[in-house]
């Protein structure tokens, strides 16, 4: 197969000129006469003859530009006889790239099929901030989620949250443990294709397992600090991985990420600190990753409701509230809704 793209100034669907039209006919035709498969560089040359015969133009074939893989863009099919790879409850928690360590993506796989994401990152170089944050709700195909609308929420002047659509990201899975990711985001993001590693897994829900069981992972908020909010992970031992996410006081996008553990249940203390350092894409630099701590978080939580007290770090911005009154969004899939049978 011969993949070519032409390099246009405003995008089209299928805008191709007479030209290059006329070219990528007559390359076909002689890849049939004599079993010669074109390349770009020659369905360029055929596009100038065409030009010169008097074809409409422009040639825009570009051989710089590398067209994704198809399995890449659509998920390929179930081999004949081989089950599909089933996403479950196993499949929620933290997963990165360790080559771009520093960032990551927090998944809640949903019931109904529906998925929640989270992804954890930077902004692109020469973009204000430190820190971004992304989210969509996607839905779950065969072996892989679906996000066709991701968000990137923002702050406006009057502190009201808005989102704007970003992008897509699909995420495929070659077992419990492993897959890959690949977004297409604005220009200045750009697209990129990185392996997944699982970080963490939520507690009593292994890959394959249909049981329900009572816990406290899942996004919560507080309703008077709308824009902002936590997703809690309670791990196999007496912990919870935590993210915070927000904004600082410029409306930049802000997380925190930290373990807390328990000291009295359900009363959970840690450390919440701030990754900095990285840009975005594919000159991602995890060296310059390092970790500020920001404070320390105590956090309680029963059923839907709970609270969290913040004690900011000497000489920090403080970008959570001192007090938190907290109200649950979500429980993952296998995770008992416990709102529901009160």
């Amino acid at each position: 197969m011969t993949s070519a793209l032409v390099a246009e100034t405003t995008p089209s669907h299928c805008g191709f000129s007479l030209a290059e039209g006329v070219a990528g006919w007559e390359a076909l035709r002689t890849w049939i006469a004599s079993n010669h498969q074109p390349q770009v560089a020659d369905l360029q040359t055929a596009c100038n003859s065409a030009l010169a015969s008097g074809a409409g133009g422009p040639c825009r074939y570009d051989a710089s530009i590398q067209p994704p893989t198809f399995d890449s863009q659509v998920r390929p099919r179930t081999q004949a006889g081989v089950l599909p790879l089933a996403i479950d409850a196993g499949f929620s928690g933290q997963w990165f790239d360790p080559a771009r360590n520093g960032e990551g993506i927090q998944l809640e796989v949903l019931p109904d099929n529906k998925a929640l994401l989270y992804f954890f990152t930077y902004p692109p170089a020469g973009t204000p901030g430190t820190q971004a944050w992304l989210t969509a709700v996607g839905d779950v195909v065969g072996n892989g989620i679906e996000f066709a609308d991701v968000q990137q929420p923002s702050l406006d002047a009057a502190g009201h949250l808005t989102g704007t659509h970003w992008g897509r990201i699909g995420l495929t899975f070659s077992d419990c443990n492993s897959g890959a990711m690949r977004w297409d985001g604005p220009p200045q993001w750009g697209s990129l294709e990185v392996p997944l590693n699982r970080l963490t897994r939520l507690r009593d829900l292994p890959c394959g397992t249909t049981a329900q069981t009572s816990q406290s992972s899942g996004a919560w908020f507080d309703p008077a600090h709308y824009g902002s909010g936590f997703v809690f992970e309670q791990l196999s031992g007496p912990q919870i991985a935590t993210i915070w996410f927000g904004f600082d006081a410029s409306r930049n996008p802000v997380w925190l990420t930290g373990v807390l553990g328990t000291v009295d249940s359900p009363l959970y203390l840690g450390t919440l600190a701030q990754g900095v350092g990285p840009h975005f894409g594919s000159a991602y630099d995890p060296s310059t990753f390092h970790l500020l701590a920001q404070g320390n978080l105590g956090v309680q939580l029963q059923c839907i409701a709970g609270n969290a007290q913040f004690t900011v770090a000497a000489g920090q911005p403080g970008y959570l509230s001192p007090s938190l009154e907290l109200s649950r969004i979500t429980f993952p899939l296998g995770v008992i809704n416990c709102n529901a049978t009160q």
